[in-house]
Protein backbone atom coordinates (compact mmCIF):
# COMPACT_ATOMS: atom_id res chain seq x y z
CA UNK A 1 0.00 0.00 0.00
CA UNK A 2 3.02 2.28 0.29
CA UNK A 3 3.00 3.43 -3.35
CA UNK A 4 -0.69 4.32 -3.13
CA UNK A 5 -0.17 6.24 0.10
CA UNK A 6 2.83 8.04 -1.37
CA UNK A 7 0.94 9.02 -4.51
CA UNK A 8 -2.11 10.11 -2.51
CA UNK A 9 0.01 12.24 -0.21
CA UNK A 10 1.93 13.76 -3.10
CA UNK A 11 -1.21 14.55 -5.07
CA UNK A 12 -2.45 16.71 -2.20
CA UNK A 13 0.64 18.88 -2.36
CA UNK A 14 2.20 21.05 -5.04
CA UNK A 15 5.45 19.44 -6.02
CA UNK A 16 8.26 20.27 -8.39
CA UNK A 17 8.69 17.93 -11.39
CA UNK A 18 11.89 16.55 -9.86
CA UNK A 19 9.95 15.47 -6.78
CA UNK A 20 7.31 13.80 -8.92
CA UNK A 21 10.06 11.93 -10.78
CA UNK A 22 11.49 10.74 -7.46
CA UNK A 23 8.05 9.57 -6.35
CA UNK A 24 7.54 7.77 -9.66
CA UNK A 25 10.93 6.06 -9.32
CA UNK A 26 10.01 4.94 -5.78
CA UNK A 27 6.67 3.53 -6.92
CA UNK A 28 8.13 1.75 -9.98
CA UNK A 29 10.94 0.31 -7.85
CA UNK A 30 8.43 -0.92 -5.29
CA UNK A 31 6.34 -2.59 -8.01
CA UNK A 32 9.40 -4.20 -9.63
CA UNK A 33 10.57 -5.59 -6.31
CA UNK A 34 7.19 -7.11 -5.45
CA UNK A 35 6.22 -8.20 -8.98
CA UNK A 36 7.90 -11.64 -8.78
CA UNK A 37 6.01 -12.37 -5.56
CA UNK A 38 2.73 -11.18 -7.10
CA UNK A 39 3.33 -13.35 -10.16
CA UNK A 40 4.16 -16.37 -7.99
CA UNK A 41 1.01 -15.83 -5.93
CA UNK A 42 -1.09 -15.43 -9.09
CA UNK A 43 0.22 -18.73 -10.45
CA UNK A 44 -0.16 -20.61 -7.16
CA UNK A 45 -3.47 -19.14 -5.93
CA UNK A 46 -5.08 -18.00 -9.21
CA UNK A 47 -5.77 -14.59 -7.70
CA UNK A 48 -3.93 -11.46 -6.65
CA UNK A 49 -2.33 -11.83 -3.22
CA UNK A 50 -0.28 -8.70 -2.49
CA UNK A 51 1.85 -10.08 0.33
CA UNK A 52 1.13 -13.37 2.08
CA UNK A 53 -1.70 -15.60 3.16
CA UNK A 54 -0.29 -16.00 6.67
CA UNK A 55 -2.05 -12.92 7.97
CA UNK A 56 -4.74 -14.99 9.69
CA UNK A 57 -2.13 -17.00 11.57
CA UNK A 58 -0.30 -13.85 12.60
CA UNK A 59 -3.53 -12.24 13.78
CA UNK A 60 -4.44 -15.32 15.81
CA UNK A 61 -0.96 -15.22 17.34
CA UNK A 62 -1.85 -11.77 18.63
CA UNK A 63 -5.49 -12.23 19.68
CA UNK A 64 -6.12 -15.94 20.22
CA UNK A 65 -6.81 -17.38 23.67
CA UNK A 66 -3.14 -18.34 24.00
CA UNK A 67 -1.93 -14.77 23.27
CA UNK A 68 0.19 -12.99 25.86
CA UNK A 69 1.61 -10.12 23.82
CA UNK A 70 4.64 -12.19 22.88
CA UNK A 71 4.77 -14.23 19.70
CA UNK A 72 4.31 -17.98 20.05
CA UNK A 73 3.02 -19.81 16.99
CA UNK A 74 3.12 -23.34 18.40
CA UNK A 75 -0.67 -23.39 17.98
CA UNK A 76 -0.11 -23.48 14.21
CA UNK A 77 1.63 -26.84 14.42
CA UNK A 78 -1.66 -28.74 14.73
CA UNK A 79 -1.26 -31.30 11.90
CA UNK A 80 -4.86 -31.08 10.69
CA UNK A 81 -4.51 -27.33 10.17
CA UNK A 82 -0.81 -27.14 9.33
CA UNK A 83 -1.33 -29.50 6.38
CA UNK A 84 -4.18 -27.48 4.85
CA UNK A 85 -3.43 -25.56 1.67
CA UNK A 86 -2.31 -22.00 2.43
CA UNK A 87 -5.61 -20.25 1.49
CA UNK A 88 -7.69 -22.60 3.65
CA UNK A 89 -5.21 -22.37 6.52
CA UNK A 90 -5.31 -18.56 6.36
CA UNK A 91 -9.12 -18.57 6.25
CA UNK A 92 -9.22 -20.90 9.27
CA UNK A 93 -7.00 -18.62 11.36
CA UNK A 94 -8.97 -15.53 10.26
CA UNK A 95 -12.21 -17.17 11.46
CA UNK A 96 -10.58 -18.20 14.75
CA UNK A 97 -9.18 -14.69 15.23
CA UNK A 98 -12.52 -13.00 14.64
CA UNK A 99 -14.19 -15.43 17.03
CA UNK A 100 -11.55 -14.72 19.70
CA UNK A 101 -11.98 -10.96 19.26
CA UNK A 102 -15.76 -11.23 19.50
CA UNK A 103 -15.59 -13.56 22.49
CA UNK A 104 -13.19 -11.44 24.60
CA UNK A 105 -12.88 -7.92 23.15
CA UNK A 106 -11.59 -6.41 26.42
CA UNK A 107 -8.76 -8.97 26.62
CA UNK A 108 -7.81 -8.14 23.02
CA UNK A 109 -7.71 -4.42 23.85
CA UNK A 110 -5.45 -5.16 26.83
CA UNK A 111 -3.23 -7.26 24.55
CA UNK A 112 -2.97 -4.33 22.14
CA UNK A 113 -1.53 -2.18 24.93
CA UNK A 114 0.88 -4.97 25.89
CA UNK A 115 1.98 -5.23 22.25
CA UNK A 116 2.57 -1.48 22.01
CA UNK A 117 4.64 -1.57 25.21
CA UNK A 118 6.67 -4.50 23.90
CA UNK A 119 7.19 -2.79 20.54
CA UNK A 120 8.45 0.43 22.13
CA UNK A 121 10.59 -1.28 24.74
CA UNK A 122 14.20 -0.09 24.48
CA UNK A 123 15.48 -3.61 25.10
CA UNK A 124 14.54 -7.02 23.66
CA UNK A 125 11.46 -8.71 25.08
CA UNK A 126 12.50 -12.24 24.18
CA UNK A 127 13.54 -14.09 27.34
CA UNK A 128 16.69 -15.51 25.72
CA UNK A 129 17.98 -11.93 25.34
CA UNK A 130 17.15 -10.86 28.90
CA UNK A 131 20.80 -10.64 29.89
CA UNK A 132 22.22 -7.53 31.62
CA UNK A 133 24.81 -6.78 28.93
CA UNK A 134 22.27 -7.12 26.09
CA UNK A 135 19.76 -4.92 27.94
CA UNK A 136 22.36 -2.22 28.62
CA UNK A 137 23.72 -2.23 25.05
CA UNK A 138 20.32 -2.15 23.35
CA UNK A 139 19.10 0.56 25.70
CA UNK A 140 22.21 2.63 25.00
CA UNK A 141 21.55 2.22 21.28
CA UNK A 142 17.83 2.92 21.37
CA UNK A 143 17.26 5.69 23.90
CA UNK A 144 19.61 8.22 22.26
CA UNK A 145 17.83 7.73 18.93
CA UNK A 146 14.47 8.36 20.60
CA UNK A 147 15.88 11.39 22.37
CA UNK A 148 17.29 12.87 19.15
CA UNK A 149 14.01 12.20 17.31
CA UNK A 150 12.03 13.93 20.06
CA UNK A 151 14.50 16.82 20.07
CA UNK A 152 14.14 17.18 16.30
CA UNK A 153 10.35 17.26 16.54
CA UNK A 154 10.53 19.78 19.39
CA UNK A 155 12.91 22.05 17.51
CA UNK A 156 10.71 21.96 14.39
CA UNK A 157 7.42 22.42 16.25
CA UNK A 158 7.11 26.07 15.27
CA UNK A 159 7.71 25.17 11.64
CA UNK A 160 4.99 22.58 11.14
CA UNK A 161 5.04 23.22 7.41
CA UNK A 162 8.62 21.86 7.33
CA UNK A 163 7.53 18.57 8.89
CA UNK A 164 4.39 18.30 6.77
CA UNK A 165 6.01 19.13 3.46
CA UNK A 166 9.16 17.03 3.64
Amino acid sequence: LFPLALLSWASLRRRAPATWRAILVAVVTFVLILAPWWIRNGIVFHRFVPTTLNVGESLFDGVGPQATGASDTRFAETPAIRDLPEPQRDAHWWRESIAAIQHEPNRVIRLAFVKVARFWSPWPNESTFQQPLVIVLTTLGTVPVWFLAALGVWRCRARAEVMLSS
